[in-house]
């Protein structure tokens, strides 16, 4: 299952897609324009967006450049109305899959499979539990925000972020504990955030089982 936002000023166009993808087993959260789509993404961060080009005021482009500056581990879909080979030759640029519709179920829900399996790393074994308030961490002395969490790591926002240690500690103020963890990949964004894939490296019993408990509390909260 992926957690995918779609983007569209069609509302009941889209309600069609939102039900396809929900009952392909998918988590979706619908925004109408691109100011619900940038609140929606800093409220929790997709593994796809699918938007139109066109969005009023801004266009799909605008939403994508947006992903990849701040999002950059979410896979992005647009949707156009016609075949325009500026905006294909941009989308490609942005690292965006450029669809024209329509499009049948079947093709976009292949689309989709392939661009959520970019989205979520091959390494991971167990699902992402994404947490459903803002789960404040540190990393290594630094504020940060839990972006999701499985039972074998996690993955982190780190604003304003230099280069993390080959280890490093994350505390969890709210569940009073911290955790060891060494980065599996961290990517940089022009605003200065850095997002990091972790996974655990605490090998002792009861921090693992103390873990666990924590990605179940945020699972059941969500």
């Amino acid at each position: 299952m992926a957690h995918i936002l779609v983007v569209s000023t069609k509302e009941s166009k889209s309600s069609a897609r939102v039900n396809l993808l929900e009952a392909s087993g998918h988590s979706v959260v619908f925004a109408r324009d691109f100011d619900a789509a940038a609140k929606a993404l800093l409220e929790q961060t997709p593994d796809l967006v699918i938007a139109d080009v066109r969005l009023d005021a801004y266009n799909g482009l605008h939403l994508a450049a947006r992903c990849q500056s701040d999002y950059p581990t979410t896979s992005m879909m647009l949707l156009d109305t016609k075949d325009d080979g500026i905006t294909r030759t941009e989308a490609r640029r942005l690292r965006a899959t450029y669809l024209v519709e329509p499009i049948e179920d079947a093709d976009l829900l292949a689309h989709v499979s392939r661009a959520t399996v970019v989205a979520q790393a091959p390494h991971r074994r167990w699902p992402r539990k994404h947490p459903a308030v803002s789960l404040v961490a540190q990393v290594a002395e630094r504020p940060a925000r839990m972006v999701d969490l499985s039972y074998g790591g996690f993955r982190i926002e780190i604003p304003g972020g230099d280069q993390l240690p080959s280890g490093f500690e994350v505390a969890l103020p709210s569940f009073g504990v911290a955790i060891r963890a060494k980065p599996v990949w961290t990517r940089h964004a022009p605003s200065g955030t850095v997002w990091c894939g972790a996974e655990l490296s605490d090998s002792d019993i009861p921090s693992i089982i103390v873990w666990r408990q924590i990605v179940d509390t945020v699972a059941a909260q969500a």
